[in-house]
């Protein structure tokens, strides 16, 4: 049986007056916002919480096995938050993937799976808010000779000289989420890996979060009808 641990309640009226209740169920503790104007007040609906990157690095030989060619793998999972625990989604579409900022090394893409094709016009859609991800692939980031000791994952970047400089970009792209109270959109800039997440220092694989803590802080999806 699926277990709630917290309950959001808001809404709000044409004056301009809001209210938001969040209770903790664990710790039967929990917070009442009431807000009159402006941008103090309270948006009901889906909101943008931050988002998780799951790195990966791989390796595969050249034709004569003299040389690796390594490359990253981000899945990156998007983390949004109901405002009103009665609101369920319906269904998502994630499109317009762009790449705002590329990296220095490697040729980056979007693919459905690790080991697939790029796809040029990449669009995920699914019915769980637990599929709200997407994954970026960094083929080619460098090479290092096949007689390099196996050490650490770090290590092989080490012997590339690639810095988390040379690795980070930023993606752009465009969510569409339905749920039992409507339709919303909101268009997402994310930098992978996120701000103090260092992915040459991984062991193989890591995760980094850019997670937002309270709701009340977490950025409205803009409701569309």
């Amino acid at each position: 049986m699926l277990q709630t641990y917290e309950h959001n309640y808001a809404a709000f009226n044409n004056d301009k007056e809001s209210i938001h209740f969040t209770y903790y169920v664990e710790d039967q503790t929990g917070y009442f916002i009431y807000a009159t104007s402006g941008n103090r007040v309270f948006t009901p609906g889906i909101r943008d919480m931050g988002y998780s990157v799951y790195a990966s690095y791989d390796y595969s030989s050249n034709n004569d096995y003299t040389h690796y060619n390594a490359s990253v793998f981000y899945g990156i999972s998007l983390n949004v938050k109901f405002t009103n625990s009665t609101e369920y989604l319906v269904s998502f579409v994630l499109s317009d993937f762009q790449f705002k900022t590329e990296s220095t090394v490697g040729n980056l893409g979007f693919y459905e799976t690790e080991y697939g094709e790029s796809i040029e016009n990449y669009t995920v859609t699914g019915s769980s808010i637990y599929e709200l991800s997407f994954l970026v692939v960094q083929k080619n980031i460098g090479q290092y000779p096949a007689s390099t000791p196996y050490g650490e994952t770090s290590t092989f970047f080490e012997v590339m000289g690639i810095t988390q400089s040379n690795l980070d970009f930023t993606v752009t792209f465009k969510a569409e989420i339905t749920t039992t109270s409507g339709t919303y959109n909101y268009d997402y800039e994310i930098l992978a890996m996120p701000s103090g997440s260092d992915a040459i220092t991984m062991d193989n694989y890591m995760t980094a979060t850019d997670l937002i803590t309270t709701i009340y802080k977490g950025i409205p999806f803009n409701k569309v009808d």
